[in-house]
């Protein structure tokens, strides 16, 4: 019965398997050997009719599929003579392959901008590509601004989710970045697109998490400076400066930047929290948080391309500091003998980050059939965070207790990929990867539970194959990575060592169909996620006198099968996921055995967690106006332990709806903005309140668009809450907050010359720095 409704299922893909369709593949290159992007490309027929036609990628690459042979091949593009190429009668393959060079034209301009626009987003194989160059997106403000206009990608703050699955690995120019800084850095008229997999192949090995795929724009020769100032008001002032740098020359690229950004923070909450001990405690807490921020970005790097090849060498270096000040007021109850006592908690917390990472990449087509690429990556972070509690207790007294967490990370990693074409339509890639991470945590003076250095060392290898087959209108992704952990953790202080391995083999397989307009797209894949670094330790940080954050190195990895299926036609995008992970890392509360009054809070592994969810967007372009319209319902299936041992379910599911619209005005003003609204619901065991959000945009552009001048505000309503009540065991919590979400700002961005693009971003050690999360 279940091969029968299989073959059902399938039965709509093969209707046109069998086909007799003809494909053209290519690349388009101009002057000094450079790629060129959306080059028009038409297929005709020896009447010079035509058959069809199709435009190359931001990588200069075009694929035509026409129902018949095609005898001429016309190329077309802004500056450009049009090159006419004439194919082989006597093939009788289906699949060609032609490479086209364009002549520069003898009345080309100097400098010629081309911005026709594109559609906001395509679908390809399951993947959304938003087309920032040719679009309205290319307006936007930042990389948060544009992030949070591409479908399944939820902004909140610097926060960003991709489809419920997490914190994405990000890749610019097809290789992972060490975090997401060198995302935000970057600035928007650099992006040519960005695509999103919510369920990417193996040859990403990303852990089940999503990609964010960015490519930016192709060099041009000439140099640039490209400079951005900002400010919001907030609370309190804020501000950014950036200066970007690069030089183009023949094969050599050389280019520079730094970031300053000083920002400040502030939160104001209450919570009702209780203890079911045999000694019920009752907290009413009021709280205010505050924070600043400083920070320095700095990179520096060349890259070589030549023909078909590519090589560089790149420095990023992050130096911040960060301060904290809270001040809380908790009403205590003992519900026993009905006493209650008043505690007032005053912190003062610094914290400093310092990282270096050193790169080096080659990427290089050895023919037709073979390419090859490698990086490698040394990086070393390290962090020290102090904290200065102020307790005044009116019943006892005052008490100090000092707080002190030092930690230092050393990362190597080498990544390889081959990739072998046996004919045009299909694609063999096999790689490796080799890690070794070395670093240690440090607690001290906490007057909190046991403390001591906690030694992590961990090698990682891995080997992946995959292949990739294109027949007709169907397209076929299936691959396999065989991953080997060696764990090593040693607490110094307890003198306990644990070594364990793990040895784990991750499939994932994609069936892709495209007929005109109409695609869809079914994938599986199964992943293992390692806990972070700093959650594999035996510490404890003292929180505040009722609260302990303890670490746990036995926590395992958790294990997750997805299923996603996707569907794109003229403008509609429908995506449905389900996953279910064992083995899941999650945030667990409980009351101390040894004092009634203090909690722990500890990452623990849960047996199991299903998550199903469901989103519909439709994108419409009407002349200058283009909006979006979205909605999505989220729904965890999770068995969680109460008071008493009683098991508790998540039950409600939470509703979003999303609005942005764009207009483009005359005398190149540009008004956007964008409106959600979340319903209530269940999260896993957090019950969340409702809220919603407004985001106006207005942006002009001076002296030929170098300078641009942009207004922005931000939840203007300041509607954005946080309220939501859970359960942990014993310990039930009710909380409101708001931050200061609300702000408005002026950003000022200036290029002296407009040809400039940001080198590729090569790293190969993105997964074991997102883990350190300092």
């Amino acid at each position: 019965m279940k091969s029968f409704i299989f073959v059902l299922f399938l039965l709509p893909f093969s209707l046109t398997m069998w086909a007799q369709q003809h494909t053209v593949t290519g690349t388009v290159r101009g002057e000094n050997n450079l790629p060129v992007q959306h080059a028009n490309i038409a297929a005709l027929r020896a009447d010079s009719s035509m058959l069809g036609g199709t435009s190359t990628d931001s990588l200069s690459n075009y694929r035509l599929v026409t129902a018949s042979f095609p005898r001429y091949l016309r190329c077309s593009f802004v500056g450009y003579q049009t090159s006419f190429v004439v194919l082989d009668t006597d093939s009788v393959s289906f699949s060609h392959k032609r490479d086209i060079v364009l002549k520069p034209s003898s009345g080309r301009l100097g400098e010629v901008v081309v911005l026709g626009d594109k559609p906001l987003f395509d679908m390809k194989d399951g993947e959304i590509t938003a087309n920032v160059s040719r679009s309205v997106l290319r307006n936007e403000i930042d990389m948060f601004d544009l992030l949070g206009k591409i479908p399944l990608v939820m902004v909140n703050g610097k926060s960003i989710d991709v489809a419920n699955k997490g914190a994405p690995v990000y890749y610019l120019n097809n290789r992972p970045v060490s975090d997401f800084s060198e995302v935000e850095n970057l600035m928007v008229d650099q992006v040519e697109s960005i695509t999103v997999m919510t369920t990417p192949s193996v040859r990403y090995q990303s852990n089940g998490r999503p990609v964010i795929l960015i490519r930016t724009k192709n060099p041009q020769d000439g140099w640039s400076v490209v400079t951005r100032l900002n400010a919001t008001q907030k609370h309190k002032l804020g501000h950014s400066e950036q200066m970007n740098l690069s030089y183009q020359r023949g094969i050599l690229n050389l280019y520079g930047g730094y970031r300053y950004t000083d920002d400040n923070s502030k939160s104001v909450g209450s919570s009702d929290v209780r203890y079911l001990t045999d000694t019920i405690w009752n907290f009413k807490n009021g709280d205010r948080q505050y924070g600043n921020s400083s920070a320095h970005w700095f990179n520096a790097g060349m890259g070589l391309t030549w023909q078909k090849h590519s090589a560089g060498l790149k420095y990023t270096g992050q130096h911040t500091k960060s301060g904290s000040f809270s001040n809380s007021d908790r009403n205590v109850t003992n519900s026993q003998d009905a006493s209650s006592f008043l505690l007032r908690t005053l912190n003062d917390g610094r914290s400093r980050l310092n990282r270096h990472t050193v790169s080096l990449y080659y990427n290089g087509e050895w023919s037709k059939r073979l390419s090859f690429s490698l990086y490698a990556d040394y990086v070393r972070q390290g962090s020290d965070n102090t904290g200065v509690f102020n307790e005044h207790d009116s019943a006892t007294g005052d008490r100090t207790v000092n707080s002190s967490t030092t930690t230092s990370w050393n990362i190597y990693s080498v990544n390889a990929s081959l990739q072998y074409k046996p004919f045009e339509a299909s694609r063999f890639t096999v790689g490796g990867k080799f890690s070794w991470v070395d670093g240690y945590n440090q607690v001290r003076n906490t007057q909190a539970l046991d403390n001591g250095k906690t030694i992590n060392r961990e090698r990682k290898q891995s080997v992946f194959g995959m292949y990739d087959l294109r027949l007709g209108d169907f397209a076929l992704n299936a691959g396999l990575t065989a991953m080997r952990w060696y764990p090593n953790i040693r607490n110094l202080q307890a003198n306990s060592q644990l070594r364990d391995s793990y040895t784990d083999l991750y499939p994932s397989v994609r069936l892709s169909h495209s007929r005109g307009m109409f695609q869809q797209s079914l994938s599986y894949s199964f992943q293992r996620e390692r806990p972070l670094f700093n959650q594999l330790n035996d510490n404890s940080v003292y929180t505040n006198r009722f609260n302990i954050a303890k670490g746990n190195s036995s926590l395992l990895p958790s294990s997750t099968h997805s299923v996603d299926y996707s569907l794109y036609w003229n403008g509609l995008m429908a995506y449905l996921s389900y996953g279910h992970t064992t083995d899941y890392i999650f945030l667990n509360s409980y009351v101390d055995d040894r004092n009634s009054m203090v909690a722990i809070n500890q990452y623990v592994n849960y047996p199991s967690v299903d998550e199903l969810r469901a989103s519909l967007y439709y994108q419409r372009t009407i002349r200058k106006w283009t909006s979006i319209v979205g909605v999505t319902l989220i729904r965890s299936f999770f068995s969680y332990k109460g008071p008493d041992g009683i098991s508790l379910r998540s039950k409600s599911p939470i509703a979003s709806f999303y609005l942005s619209g764009s207009l483009q005005l005359p005398k190149d003003f540009y008004l956007s903005g964008t409106f959600d609204y979340q319903t209530k619901g269940d999260y896993l065991n957090i019950k969340s309140g409702s809220n919603m959000r407004l985001n106006l945009q207005l942006q002009k552009s001076l002296f030929k668009k170098k300078l641009q001048i942009s207004l922005n505000a931000y939840d203007i309503f300041h509607q954005y809450k946080n309220n939501g009540a859970a359960t942990f065991n014993n310990v039930m919590t009710n909380t409101k907050s708001a931050s200061d979400t609300r702000r408005v700002g002026i950003t000022i961005t200036y290029r002296l010359e407009r040809k400039h693009r940001t080198p590729p971003e090569k790293n190969s050690a993105e997964d074991e720095i997102r883990r350190l999360q300092e």
